[in-house]
């Protein structure tokens, strides 16, 4: 595989931030430990990054200041998924991550309607990370309050929303499966659980024969990368279903197999995938290969161990934190119904 660029580094500069905050106290086992606060964030804000209609040439500038907007949401993200990920068990650490997402969720953080629509999948993607931060949380034996249960219930309910409400259908619709099979692993809700079997068969039933999904090909030059994109998602929502205790079946897999060799045989030569979207393609950069290296469960084939780029890290701040210990956690718990 090959390396990354040392372009990643600037790329993760706006996440891997210095947290400044006030000192609050924390009662934990009679001790007390000062913890980091972060001012909450009430509306989500978004800037779109294109500048054209496909969605398939980005403004360099658009998507910097669409990133700084993002700063403030992002903070409190990687302070607790770090705190979370770096720990075995509970620590005055993990009693802190706890204490930060409680705050937010008593003060209903992110529930002003978002003024756009980028705005809108911004928070998308927070509440996916959030869902697993919920998840490694009731793992490590803390129990979700009330008020942290229905801010993150209403946080996935604002995205099924959006859904229910439109007919896009592209690979926005697939995360937003993930959205909901991740809260339905903390807060049983048939409402969840319902939408997350329809996105999974509906996009599934989207890949064709030839491994292509139609609507990622109408972005054009972004085609091989959004096919990517939308991939990761069904590699995440495959495993949070199983964790739920769904069964695979084989039509399902050798669907995803089409799929994924149709990127991997496109990382090698895009031809044909320009071909079908009409534009020569740009490549996916390594960000694009965290959650198939660590979900990818057998899936991968000779194409991706030679033309694909090895992440330096597997950290996600928009997806819970490190993804290779979110995929053991999710094995754990799919393995568990099959005893």
């Amino acid at each position: 595989m090959r390396a990354a660029g040392p372009e990643y580094a600037r790329r993760q500069l706006r996440t891997l931030i210095v947290f400044l905050g006030l000192a609050v106290p924390l009662a934990s086992g009679g001790a007390y430990a000062a913890c980091p606060t972060f001012a909450v964030v009430g509306r989500v804000e978004g800037a779109r990054s294109y500048v054209d209609e496909a969605g398939s040439i980005v403004d360099p500038e658009a998507h910097r200041r669409n990133e700084n907007l993002q700063e403030p949401v992002r903070k409190l993200l990687y302070y607790v998924e770090t705190s979370l990920d770096a720990k075995d068990g509970r620590s005055l650490t993990t009693d802190c991550a706890f204490a930060a997402v409680e705050d937010w969720a008593n003060k209903r953080a992110m529930t002003e309607p978002p003024r756009n629509f980028a705005g809108s999948a911004e928070r998308q993607r927070y509440t996916i990370g959030l869902d697993v931060i919920a998840l490694k949380l009731t793992r490590l034996g803390y129990a979700l309050t009330d008020p942290m249960r229905h801010w993150l219930g209403f946080l996935v309910d604002s995205v099924i929303d959006i859904y229910r409400q439109s007919s896009l259908r592209n690979n926005l619709y697939t995360w937003a499966g993930v959205v909901a099979a991740g809260y339905a692993l903390v807060a049983p809700y048939s409402r969840a659980t319902q939408f997350e079997d329809e996105v999974w068969r509906d996009s599934i039933a989207e890949i064709t024969p030839a491994g292509f999904l139609p609507k990622e090909l109408t972005r054009a030059h972004r085609a091989l990368i959004y096919h990517q994109y939308a991939f990761s998602a069904l590699l995440m929502l495959r495993q949070m279903r199983l964790a739920l205790g769904e069964t695979e079946s084989a039509s399902d897999r050798a669907a995803l197999q089409r799929l994924a060799d149709r990127i991997s045989f496109s990382l090698c030569d895009p031809q044909q995938m320009a071909a079908a979207s009409g534009a020569t393609q740009e490549m996916p950069d390594q960000t694009a290969y965290r959650v198939p290296d660590t979900f990818g469960d057998g899936l991968l084939d000779a194409n991706w161990a030679k033309c694909a780029i090895t992440p330096p890290h597997f950290n996600d701040v928009n997806l819970g934190g490190r993804l290779d210990l979110t995929a053991r956690l999710l094995q754990r718990l799919a393995a568990a119904h099959s005893h």
